[in-house]
C-alpha cells in the first residue's frame, strides 16, 4: 500500500458528557473489528464505529467510514444517526470528510464516499481515568479500486466530565 508523503490530517474532538460526578469515571471498551465504547460511570457515553466490510455493496455502504455515535443520558441508545439514513445516508454521527479532495491531479469525494473508503487501521492509544477518556484512531483514506492511501490520519477524540448544573 502506497502512502502519500506529507498527507497527514489530524482531528481532535472534545465532547462533554453531562453527568454529575460518580465513583466509576471513564472507561474504554473495545469490541475488536467493530466499535469502541466510551463509558462514563458504567453507561455508554459514545461509540466509535469503525468496522469496514466490503463483502457486499450493502455492507460497504454501512461501513465505508468511521464515525462517533453520541448516546443518550441513560447510555441506552445513540442520539446520532448511523448508517441507513434516508435523505443523507452519509450523515452519521460525528465524522470528518471532504467532498473535493485533490491528490495527484485527481479529485476525490470523501464526503458522500463516492470515491472510496476511510478505513480504521488501528488504535494508537486508549486511555481512561476518573475524569477523562481519549483514544486515537489511525485511518487511511483509500480511493475505489486502489491501494494508494491519499490521507493517513490520526483522529483523536477526548471526553471530559461536565460540571454538575448549579441548580
Amino acid at each position: 500500500m502506497r502512502v502519500a508523503k506529507g498527507s497527514v490530517a489530524a482531528m481532535v474532538v472534545a465532547l462533554v458528557a453531562p453527568c454529575s460526578r460518580g465513583a466509576e469515571g471513564f472507561e474504554v471498551k473495545e469490541t475488536p473489528g467493530q466499535f469502541l465504547d466510551v463509558l462514563l460511570d458504567g453507561k455508554i457515553a459514545a461509540r466509535y464505529m469503525y468496522a469496514h466490510d466490503v463483502s457486499s455493496k450493502e455492507k460497504r455502504l454501512e461501513t465505508y467510514k468511521p464515525y462517533l455515535h453520541v448516546f443518550d443520558a441513560e447510555g441506552k441508545a445513540p442520539i446520532t444517526q448511523g448508517a441507513g439514513g434516508k435523505q443523507f445516508p452519509h450523515h452519521r454521527g460525528i465524522y470528518i470528510g471532504w467532498q473535493k479532495l485533490g491528490f495527484e491531479g485527481k479529485t476525490y469525494n470523501f464526503w458522500e464516499m463516492a470515491s472510496g473508503d476511510i478505513v480504521h487501521e488501528k488504535f494508537l492509544n486508549q486511555k481512561a481515568d476518573a475524569d477523562s477518556a481519549t483514544f486515537t484512531s489511525l485511518t487511511h483514506w483509500i480511493p475505489n479500486k486502489s491501494d494508494t492511501v491519499v490521507i493517513e490520519e490520526e483522529r483523536t477524540m477526548t471526553f471530559h466530565r461536565a460540571p454538575a448544573p448549579p441548580w
